[in-house]
């Protein structure tokens, strides 16, 4: 899934599809991790209107519910719109993908 933030308990807040590239600041990657063992390889491949962008990793440093890949823009940035695919891979192996538009 995607979101806008987490709340204080971890859990994804602001779940959408769409987001505005004047006023939202940051998205979230949600990528569920109940049950995964510590040190577990998730990933993301990206991509922007069907082109890939780039690719990122992170180990489950902890249990939880949920790791997150973050995108926030910098200040005096904005989001870059069109419509974006995230495939993610668990371990290695194609778990899942989510997609979103930026408007």
């Amino acid at each position: 899934m995607v979101a806008r933030g987490f709340d204080k308990n971890g859990n994804p807040t602001g779940v959408t599809t769409e987001f505005d590239h004047a006023t939202d600041r940051r998205v979230l990657i949600v990528v569920p991790t109940a049950g995964a063992s510590v040190g577990t390889k998730y990933a993301y491949t990206r991509y922007l209107e069907g082109k890939y962008i780039d690719s990122r990793t992170a180990n489950l440093e902890k249990p939880g519910r949920y790791l997150y890949f973050e995108t926030q823009v910098k200040p005096g940035q904005t989001l870059v719109p069109g419509h974006f695919r995230y495939q993610i891979y668990t371990d290695r192996t194609l778990t899942g993908a989510v997609e979103f538009d930026v408007k």
